[in-house]
């Protein structure tokens, strides 16, 4: 009977992962005003998948703009457009939804395996796992950073499981990199991970596995791979050369909140600190790859100090580090090679199809279950313009809000234009801070945007009232057309004096 118990209390804790999973998937669909639409990014990234999908090539250069028509566009997440593409055919944004929803729950159900796996006991196990997720929770979004996230958690566990016990898991890698690189620039850290493992492996065999360890360099080797196969992208080494002129992009940097030092005042980088007095609590007794992990660890501190983005690199690492450290402190025994159940993969794979259909049936049923959050898009001004655009030449939008310009391409693309979006890497610096002032002279007075021979205005109340400009008739040819709490919508009279 106490073996029989053993075995189930075995079978509960490599099971874990499923439960985390299951969990997070089924609770971010359940969620109506679903915080994975937050970032209205989607919108392009959407109608850039399925044009992608219809084409099957990608776009000679700008599809949407009124103010850059045709210029190039280097489409470094095309695989990660035409996923959400692809979904969004299926499932509308419930699709996308729940494709985002696997690859987050993906995530942390692969970071809980490990831990697991490395002898922590249930309950440290899943309340470090659940700490590094929580403490991600700020950019769950339907964003191919997500998607890095994945690649980038599935990279930590194969080389910590290479590092524990080598046999193949190296293998996996030059696959994972070559569809990394074609989802997102977050594959140039990836190698850089990989570099500092390389160099751990051969240099400090000792720290890197334990004392008397041989010099390993098939690390280094299987990193020369994955560089190789990083190059299989449609812009081939360019890509990295593009990585370099955004990260000396002044104004898109200046611009862009999440590339700003986090605010440490609001709710959601609570589990941050959390992560960081464990650190300070848990982290002391040595452990074989500690140097490793604690390099990885500070390097990504100190990018998400510098930038809020980064500090989703943060969390996985830590949760291992923090893992290994209690592992050390209690001297627990490390577990024995196991496996998810028969019965876990198939609850696992049974639940992700049946939420995938049952997604579908609401999208049929209850059209617009999913949608963007309503306080954060112009909902009235976009059905508005729906009954204005019915056939011939697309219209010309100027919109003072730049996320607005993505919600508009998903809402109204082909039949309009928008003189701006959140795609400021296309845009290009000089352009992007053109743009900044004249919107910002546009608030002051519109018959700024004149010369761009647009064909509708559409204004954020709310910048109008921090400027605290006047919202009576405005001077020049611009009629009003529709107001609600949110906007302003003007068209623009062109055969007024």
């Amino acid at each position: 009977m106490l073996r029989r118990w053993k075995e189930l209390h075995q079978e509960i804790r490599f099971d874990l992962p499923v439960i985390l999973f299951l969990g997070l998937m089924v609770g971010i669909l359940a969620l109506r005003a679903n915080p994975l639409l937050y970032d209205l990014d989607v919108g392009w990234l959407v109608r850039t998948g399925e044009y992608l999908l219809d084409h099957r090539s990608l776009p000679p250069g700008d599809l949407y703009s009124f103010s850059n028509p045709g210029k190039p566009w280097i489409l470094y997440q095309w695989a990660f457009e035409v996923y959400l593409g692809g979904l969004h055919h299926l499932a509308k944004l419930g699709g996308v939804v729940w494709g985002t929803s696997i690859l987050i729950a993906l995530t942390y159900a692969l970071l809980l395996h490990h831990l697991v796996r490395i002898g922590l006991s249930p309950g440290w196990a899943t309340a470090l796992g659940f700490l590094a997720a929580l403490a991600n929770m700020f950019h769950w979004l339907s964003r191919p950073l997500t998607a890095t996230l994945l690649c980038y958690t599935l990279q930590l566990c194969l080389l910590e499981a290479y590092r524990l016990r080598p046999r193949n898991q190296l293998l996996l890698l030059p696959v994972i990199f070559l569809l990394w690189a074609n989802i997102h620039l977050g594959f140039v850290f990836g190698l850089l991970v990989l570099a500092l493992y390389g160099v751990g492996g051969s240099l400090w065999p000792g720290a890197f596995r334990g004392p008397g360890a041989p010099r390993d360099y098939r690390i280094l080797f299987i990193a020369l791979l994955c560089f190789g196969a990083t190059l299989l992208n449609p812009y081939g080494p360019k890509l990295f050369s593009y990585l370099g002129q955004l990260a000396f992009s002044t104004t898109m940097n200046a611009h862009i909140q999440e590339l700003q030092s986090p605010d440490f005042h609001a709710p959601c980088f609570v589990f941050f600190l959390l992560q960081l007095i464990l650190l300070l609590w848990l982290s002391g007794p040595k452990y074989p790859g500690r140097p490793v992990l604690l390099v990885l660890v500070t390097v990504t501190l100190c990018m998400g100090l510098y930038s809020a983005r980064h500090l989703t690199l943060f969390a996985v690492p830590t949760a291992m580090h923090l893992g290994y450290s209690i592992v050390a402190r209690e001297k627990l025994p490390v577990c024995e090679p196991g496996g998810i159940s028969k019965a876990g993969w198939l609850v696992a794979g049974a639940v992700a199809v049946l939420s995938l259909f049952w997604v579908v049936a609401i999208e049929r049923w209850h059209p617009g279950f999913y949608q963007f959050d309503s306080r954060r898009v112009p909902q009235g001004a976009v059905r508005y313009l729906a009954a204005q655009v019915e056939g011939g030449k697309p219209l010309k939008i100027f919109n003072l809000r730049d996320f607005w310009g993505s919600y508009l391409i998903y809402a109204l693309f082909p039949q309009i234009r928008v003189y701006l979006d959140t795609r400021f890497d296309m845009y290009g610096d000089e352009f992007f801070k053109e743009a900044i002032n004249t919107q910002q002279k546009a608030l002051l007075d519109f018959r700024v945007v004149l010369p761009l021979n647009v064909d509708y205005l559409l204004v954020d109340k709310k910048s109008l009232e921090r400027r605290q400009v006047d919202q009576q008739k405005p001077k020049g040819p611009f009629l009003l057309v529709y107001e609600d709490d949110q906007a302003l919508l003007y068209r623009v009279d062109r055969n007024s004096p």
